[in-house]
């Protein structure tokens, strides 16, 4: 019955629409409200509605499967979200005008040639939706009875207000409702089933179901204000127990910006070779999500390149050892050989040569002295002494002249003793030459010389250090002298005449500085025995106007009068005991006068203490009640005033209050609840917050420990990084692979290895590599383009991919063109990024117009030779295991990029619709290496990107 009278309905409100149309001619087709108009939906896209006016309200029967939010002021954006779509009713109000339009799925929705948006707009527009109005309601009249009604649906007729409930706050109403069909009025009946299934809902803690139950209540009486202050507790409550879970989300997504951003500048680190600065990247990326893996990979393929570096050091080490040794070897053999040679033991000689020359077959001074050897040997045998004595005297003659070069040289450079010694040696070869005793007695004169010049040096540094002290010291004493500072005047002279005990003047001062201090002794005996004479007779003085005092604090006039006159008699004209004396005449007259008053006071007292009392009790029973409900009224409000405030210990105390004033009212017992139901729910999130504060700090001191410990290992500080590592494996011993970074600690102690890491490249304050611009698109013409690459097809999209004429751009290019510039203008943000063979490409910005979206991507090229971007599209993978395929097309321009350099472009399609757990990926293939880029991007990044 009611679906038959709803559907009689909106066939009477199709045809007052159409009526209204055209009684009152086109120019009031914006005041229509759209009712029955069927808007088509598809599984993995959006739907725009665009209205004319201000969307103030909107509601969507299916909220299981269809999601609804606003685009600007005058749209709205249906978002689908179930797997197999149903109908449904989505109502919306727009300025004051209410529209109703069925959601229809559109099945085989192509994306990439279909548009799902809806003008209602413009005047154009909506007269043809009239039409189409028109043409439904004459086809539904058909077959359905007419119904005659008033020109809009009667409003229900309120029901008494009975106020079953004490008073509370106002009700909070909501800004907008949905229009929706209203039932019969409601009943009390009605209205109390809903209340008590609401309290025993709220009783037992399930807040959404009472908060359902107390709204519909309070839509059967709009006036009682019972539950419109249960809903506002509820809605408190909600907060409360929510805000926790709103803080970790915001925390997650926090999290998730920095994690990303930390990725890509650590990844960019990597391309630029600085493995330690992107390792301790990737640590710091961990910190905000511990669990994912890639920077662990990254890590871990860090440290296997760190290691294999380490290796290769290692071995070139051992390489230089190897050859150390050997040429060790070989100087030892050779010096072995030399000095049989120079004992003319040839045939000993003769093996050490032949020892070197087969350590270093490459040297020719062991077969040169082979040579020699042989030679030496054949001339003693041929007895050609001749022969001999020629090579004996060219040996003599060699070390003479080695020798006179090595003194010359240490004689010039002044090293005199080296210099003896290598003179002596020349003399020993060669004793008939005059040349080196000549040189040795040179260096004689010499050093006798420099003695002589650094005796006569010191005796003058010492006298001038006598000098120094003894002018220093007259120049003090004199000065503490002229200011009377005896004692240090006498101390300055006296070190004077310490460093020059024959002058006369330090004595002569100190004589004086004598006699000043026997006069000065005597004056200031005389001045203290004065001094102590006028201090007794104070003292005394004093002592007498002592006792004056303590006479007249304990009210003995008659002693403190005694004392007085002492006092004159000894000090006639002193003002203090004049004052006192004053003093004592004033207290005197002021008792006489203090006891006369004292009476009349206590007189008066009684009077007016009898009137009081009789007034206070003639009124006591008048006020009894009245104060008693001024008492109750005043608890309830500061109750309510402390539980707005969220005082809630106040507001426990005067609900209780209030309650012990009048123990029959039930509104403070259902205040207290309320007020219990609030200080639990703060208790839980509290001790929550607690646990995830303590789970927070032991992650942080772990993180810390961590980052600690590699940057020590990096810097070469292999102690220090053992000790950080064992204290972070002591916050989380199950971190196994610790472990294996305290024993690569330890290897490099063993070893005794050093590293000193050197940076290849510069990047920006994010750790990302900056490439020079490329200012052009396609830096070449049409002519080079084709004359360079001829076998490949230079169009708008690679050849495999359609045109943009043969999808939506056709009809919107410049529109397209004009969006995509918008969005390079914007402030670029790192989303997702892939790196591969020397290419970089990074999605760096998402924009809605329309029912487009525009993805802006940044292409590097590290590579020595240029890229071209190739066929392109976009897959939507949904759950399960559903792809949906989208083909973008690039609307700044051909991507054409050269080596070593960047640029930005933007790729355009249809806005998919995707939830947070499905994803999008960006498939990008380069035309002359086939290598193919891959851009992830999350649904829950997408749809923040594009919400914004």
């Amino acid at each position: 019955m009611t679906e038959h009278l709803i559907s009689n309905w909106r066939i009477w409100i199709n045809r007052a629409a159409i009526m209204l149309c055209l009684s009152s001619g086109m120019s009031a087709l914006h005041g229509q409200e759209l009712r029955g108009e069927v808007v088509y939906v598809a599984e993995h896209a959006q739907t725009y509605l665009t209205f004319a006016g201000t969307i103030t309200a909107y509601d969507i029967d299916d909220r299981v499967n269809f999601t609804c939010r606003p685009r600007r002021d005058n749209a709205i954006i249906i978002i689908p979200k179930g797997e197999e779509l149903v109908q449904s009713t989505i109502v919306i109000t727009e300025g004051e005008r209410t529209h109703q339009f069925r959601i229809v799925p559109r099945p085989n929705y192509d994306p990439n040639k279909e548009s799902l948006y809806y003008d209602y707009s413009d005047l154009k527009k909506l007269k043809s939706l009239v039409k189409q109005q028109e043409e439904n309601a004459a086809s539904a009249s058909s077959v359905a009875a007419p119904v005659t009604t008033p020109s809009k649906p009667a409003q229900p007729t309120p029901a008494p207000v009975t106020n079953t409930q004490p008073p509370a706050q106002p009700p909070v109403q909501p800004t907008s409702q949905p229009v929706t069909v209203t039932p019969p009025s409601a009943t009390d009946e009605e209205y109390l089933l809903f209340i008590a299934e609401a309290d025993k809902q709220y009783a037992g803690k399930d807040y959404e179901k009472a908060k359902a139950n107390y709204t519909r209540a309070l839509a059967k009486k709009p006036n009682e204000a019972y539950p419109a202050a249960r809903l506002e507790t509820i809605e408190r409550l909600l907060a409360i127990l929510n805000s926790g879970e709103t803080e970790r989300i915001r925390k997650e997504n926090e999290a998730l910006q920095q994690y990303n951003a930390l990725v890509a500048k650590a990844d960019s680190m990597v391309q630029a070779l600085q493995y330690t600065q992107a390792k301790l990247t990737y640590y710091e990326a961990l910190k905000y999500r511990p669990s994912e893996t890639y920077p662990k990979n990254r890590i871990k393929a860090i440290d296997d390149q760190l290691e294999l570096l380490r290796q290769k050091e290692e071995a070139n080490r051992l390489a230089l050892e190897k050859e150390a040794a050997i040429q060790k070897a070989y100087a030892d053999e050779v010096e072995k050989a030399d000095a049989f040679f120079n004992k003319e033991q040839y045939d000993e000689a003769a093996i050490g040569y032949a020892a070197a020359q087969k350590i270093k077959p490459e040297e020719a001074y062991p077969a040169n002295r082979l040579t020699d050897i042989a030679n030496l040997k054949e001339a003693k045998a041929q007895l050609e002494q001749e022969k001999l004595k020629q090579a004996r005297q060219r040996e003599i003659d060699t070390k003479y002249k080695t020798a006179v070069a090595k003194g010359d040289k240490a004689f010039s450079e002044k090293k005199y003793a080296d210099a003896r010694v290598a003179y002596k040696e020349a003399m020993s070869q060669k004793p008939s030459e005059t040349y080196p005793q000549q040189r040795i007695d040179d260096i004689t004169n010499i050093e006798a010389l420099l003695l002589q010049q650094k005796r006569e040096l010191e005796e003058v540094a010492v006298q001038k250090a006598i000098d120094n002290t003894y002018d220093s010291a007259i120049t003090k004493a004199d000065n503490y002298f002229k200011n009377k500072a005896y004692e240090d005047a006498r101390l300055g002279y006296s070190v004077a005449l310490k460093a020059k005990p024959n002058e006369i003047y330090p004595q002569d001062q100190l004589n004086v500085i004598d006699a000043i201090m026997l006069n000065l002794k005597a004056e200031a005996e005389a001045e203290k025995e004065r001094l102590a004479k006028e201090k007794i007779a104070n003292e005394q003085f004093q002592e007498l106007l002592s006792m004056i005092k303590k006479s007249i604090d304990a009210n003995d006039l008659t002693a403190a009068e005694a004392y007085v006159g002492k006092a004159l008699a000894e000090r006639p004209t002193d003002p203090i005991a004049l004052a006192y004396n004053k003093n004592i005449n004033d207290i005197k007259q002021a008792a006489i006068r203090a006891e006369e008053e004292a009476k009349k006071r206590e007189a008066k007292r009684q009077t007016e203490a009898a009137i009081a009392k009789a007034k206070a009790e003639k009124e006591k029973e008048l006020e009894a009640q009245r104060q008693l409900d001024a008492q109750y009224a005043k608890a309830v409000a500061d109750g309510e005033a402390a539980y707005k405030d969220k005082r809630l210990e106040d507001a426990t105390r005067f609900f209780n209050d209030a309650l012990s004033l009048k123990p029959g009212e039930e509104y403070p017992k259902q205040r207290l609840q309320d007020v219990q139901a609030l200080e639990e729910a703060l208790a839980t999130m509290a001790k929550e917050n607690e646990r995830k504060q303590q789970e927070e700090l032991l992650q942080q001191a772990y993180n810390d420990a961590l980052l600690t410990g590699d940057q020590l290992y990096n810097d070469g500080d292999w102690a220090g990084a053992i000790k950080s590592y064992n204290k972070a494996l002591s916050l989380k011993p199950e971190a196994l692979y610790i472990g294996e970074k305290i024993q690569k600690a330890q290897e490099m102690i063993d070893n005794g290895y050093v590293r000193d890491p050197s940076k290849q490249y510069l990047i920006n304050a994010a750790g990302d590599i900056q490439l020079p611009v490329q200012t052009t698109m396609v830096p070449l013409t049409q002519a080079e383009l084709f004359n360079k690459y001829p076998r490949f097809d230079f169009r708008m999209v690679p050849f495999g991919q359609r045109t943009a004429a043969d999808y939506f751009l056709k009809a919107d290019t410049l529109f397209n063109y004009n969006e995509s510039i918008n969005t390079l203008l914007e402030a670029p943000v790192y989303l997702a990024k892939d790196s591969i063979e020397g290419l970089s490409v990074q999605l760096v910005g998402i924009h809605v117009a329309a029912n487009n979206v525009y993805f802006r991507l940044l292409f590097k090229n590290f590579r020595d030779k240029e890229w071209l971007v190739g066929r392109t599209t976009l897959v939507l993978y949904a759950n399960p295991n559903k792809e949906v395929v989208y083909h973008p097309v690039y609307t700044t321009g051909f991507p054409y990029l050269l080596p070593g350099k960047q640029i930005e472009t933007v790729f355009a399609t249809r806005l998919p619709t995707l939830d947070d757990d499905e994803h999008l990926i960006l498939f990008i293939i380069d035309r002359t290496e086939k290598v193919q880029h891959q851009i992830f991007i999350e649904g829950k990044i997408f749809n923040e990107q594009i919400s914004k």
